[in-house]
């Protein structure tokens, strides 16, 4: 069981490394994987009281890689639909 002691010193710098070799493989295991490293960081934060280190960095990668590239799929996804020369299907 993680101590708070041990949890200040928790360090999310290498998952957050890990995720993103994962999210160039491929997309979903690495979002999935962000996730549950962002959860469990954002736990630390909760019972600590204090951000840790790379917390950030797997906010951002689940931002940039994960939500906006699902986010522009939806929508080009949907101009194909409205207007399939306009997503460039001729």
């Amino acid at each position: 069981m993680n101590t708070p002691q041990s949890m200040v010193t928790r360090n999310y710098t290498k998952p957050a490394i890990l995720t993103l070799v994962l999210y160039c493989l491929l997309w979903l295991p690495g979002c999935i994987v962000n996730i549950i490293y962002l959860q469990k960081a954002q736990a630390t934060k909760r019972m600590t009281g204090v951000q840790p280190g790379g917390y950030g960095c797997l906010l951002t990668l689940f931002i940039v890689c994960g939500a906006l590239p699902l986010v522009f799929s939806i929508l080009f996804a949907l101009l194909a639909l409205i207007n399939p020369s306009a997503a460039g299907f001729h």
